[in-house]
């Protein structure tokens, strides 16, 4: 009996000797760990932080006949009856994203101006509340055509290919072919913007 408690009290100890030799094993390699999880939260961040975001959507049309004629399934009976719907959806959707609707869709959403804010790593796209002034060029020309604008110490500088313009806060450039209005905010940090616009035929 007495023989049986030293063997277990010896196998306890050689156990436990085996765990802490476990335990100091992997704390030895405990900064390549950290170091490892640092850098995947780094990494993670910088992604979100710099890639450029992605928006999906669908939709469902639902397409509806007032004058359809009911007399077609006496005529042509039901196989030329749905052969008749697929020609009449073919249509409607012929139409639907005809170059027509959508230079209408282009010229309602003002696709043809794209704003930049470039960044000291990446250059983002900007959309509705985040861009920083009203443009609209006025009349339509073939081509694309190119802006930058530099914010420094409350002025922005505008150039193209041939001009060049100044602007303060509160100023509004009303030209000819151009019209620009910055909003009090653009003022507020020195930052750099680039403005493209093409042609309705481009952008559709």
């Amino acid at each position: 009996m007495k023989e049986d408690l030293i063997n277990n009290t010896n196998f306890q100890e050689e156990n436990t000797i085996d765990i802490k030799k476990e335990i100091s094993y992997y704390f030895f390699f405990w900064p390549w760990f950290l170091g490892c999880i640092l850098a995947i939260l780094v990494g993670a961040f910088l992604y979100l932080r710099y890639a450029n975001t992605v928006y999906e959507t669908t939709a469902q049309l639902q397409i509806k006949k007032g004058d359809s004629d009911a007399s077609s399934f006496l005529t042509g009976g039901m196989e030329g009856f749905m052969s008749f719907e697929k020609v009449t959806v073919e249509n409607d959707i012929a139409v639907i994203t005809s170059q027509h609707i959508l230079a209408k869709v282009v010229q309602n959403l003002d696709l043809q101006t794209n704003i930049y804010g470039i960044g000291r790593i990446s250059t983002s796209l900007l959309f509705n509340n985040s861009v920083p002034l009203a443009i609209k060029f006025k009349k339509p020309f073939k081509g694309e055509q190119e802006l930058e604008l530099q914010i420094v110490n409350n002025r922005m500088l505008i150039t193209s290919d041939t001009l060049t313009y100044t602007l303060k806060k509160g100023e509004v450039l009303d030209q000819e072919n151009l019209f620009i209005e910055p909003k009090d905010s653009l003022f507020l940090t020195d930052q750099d913007f680039k403005i493209s616009h093409t042609s309705l035929n481009t952008a559709v």
